[in-house]
């Protein structure tokens, strides 16, 4: 463990010593304390800005570690400078910075911001939840793995690479033999496709998506998962009485329930409140839209979802379907497009797996929890060849007034 105390960016020295660290890769690696500069402008309140090139270095160094902010529970500002009024400047000066194989090991810490006690820092403490069980997701239905279009089979891809790793070492002692060569590049090609696997597996449960293929990411991918996987863990929940709870049974049905119950308004209301909005559709534009639906619609809709997003209820992501198009594509079009028709009903499809998604980062309540719906790729591509056809009427039905509806004159649609 490195302690700092306020000359982590400034000093010359200090910088070297840390940046050495961070080449040791055996080490699990903790620095923590008052590193005197932030991160970014909304870690300061009061006082005259920070200096840009300072954040900036602070960054950088931290970049060139491969270090981590472990972040924190409670208030963020870690030193007061105990003055009155405009005069008060606050700020977050103290953070603990781990590396990828210290996040591993302790991958449920949680930092506590706790009182000044008569000085102008915050004391940061780390408490490890040595107790921690993961919590078991309630869904037990079927699971397609994007990785399993890599191979006809599958073992353990790790212990997978290391047979074929150790073939090859052993190959590479009699390479003066005829078709040995031929051997190893055979099983060198074979550790290359199952490294693709192992990255598509991790970066499916990581969703980095913004990541680009290049160079091997395994090991970012397995670190972004488990950040993910801690960042998502929710240790107790708060009712609306402050009192803790272990589970959200009861708390998200009653909250959720209550926001999203109906008025129940009457059949003539609804009737007398959609009678007085005003048509701005012509004849030409009903018909654009009654037109019948066709399979390059679909097609088009189809490939334009995100390949590896969270699934729906069947348990098939959007890459399944673009990639074995010719397989089943013409089956899947018909599907959708008979939906799209009105030659069937939506209701074999109509099902969703609802998540809670947290809001911000300390989550502690359930009004910190956002629901979104987790729908099959048959829903997102009939409801996006809807959105597409819709996409160049909004313009015109649309006040420029409601811009909150349509952002930047573009309609948004799932992906």
């Amino acid at each position: 463990m490195m302690v700092s105390y306020g000359i982590f960016p400034a000093s010359t020295e200090t910088l070297p010593l840390v940046r050495e660290s961070s080449l040791r890769p055996s080490l699990l690696w903790v620095c923590g304390g008052d590193f005197n500069d932030l991160l970014c402008m909304n870690e300061k309140v009061g006082g005259s800005e920070k200096s840009i090139p300072d954040m900036i270095r602070f960054r950088q160094a931290i970049d060139d570690c491969d270090l981590t902010d472990l972040g924190c529970s409670g208030l963020r500002l870690t030193w007061n400078n105990r003055r009155d009024g405009k005069c008060n400047v606050q700020e977050r000066l103290d953070r603990f910075l781990v590396d990828n194989n210290w996040r591993d090991r302790f991958a449920h810490v949680r930092v506590d911001h706790l009182g000044f006690n008569s000085s102008d820092h915050r004391p940061i403490l780390p408490t490890f939840n040595l107790n921690f069980m993961p919590q078991r997701s309630r869904f037990r239905g079927f699971l397609f793995e994007p990785f399993w279009m890599k191979e006809k089979y599958f073992g353990s891809v790790v212990d997978e690479i290391d047979d074929k790793n150790k073939e090859i070492e052993k190959l590479y002692k009699h390479c003066e033999k005829d078709g040995v060569l031929h051997s190893i590049k055979s099983l060198e090609r074979s550790v290359e496709n199952l490294h693709d696997c192992e990255e598509l597996y991790w970066k499916q449960c990581s969703r980095a998506d913004w990541l680009e293929a290049g160079d091997r990411n395994s090991k970012f991918f397995h670190f972004r998962a488990s950040a993910r996987k801690k960042k998502n863990y929710v240790e107790v929940l708060l009712d609306d009485e402050s009192r803790t709870h272990d589970t959200d049974e009861g708390l998200a049905q009653d909250y959720f329930t209550t926001i999203f119950q109906s008025s129940n308004p009457s059949l003539n209301n609804t009737r007398c409140a959609s009678e007085g909005i005003k048509s701005y559709l012509n004849n030409g534009r009903r018909d654009v839209l009654d037109a019948t639906f066709t399979i390059d619609e679909t097609r088009a809709a189809v490939f334009d979802l995100s390949p590896t997003k969270a699934p729906g209820p069947d348990g098939f992501h959007a890459i399944f379907f673009q990639k074995f198009c010719g397989v089943i594509g013409d089956d899947f079009s018909k599907v959708c497009l008979r939906m799209l028709n009105g030659d069937c009903s939506f209701r074999e499809f109509n099902s969703t797996n609802v998540v809670l998604i947290p809001k911000i980062k300390s989550h502690n309540s359930i009004k910190d929890f956002r629901p979104i719906s987790l729908c099959s790729v048959v829903y997102k591509t009939v409801t996006k060849v809807l959105a597409s056809r819709l996409k160049s009427h909004l313009p015109d039905i649309i006040s420029s007034y409601q811009s909150a509806f349509v952002l930047a004159g573009k309609f948004s649609t799932m992906s």
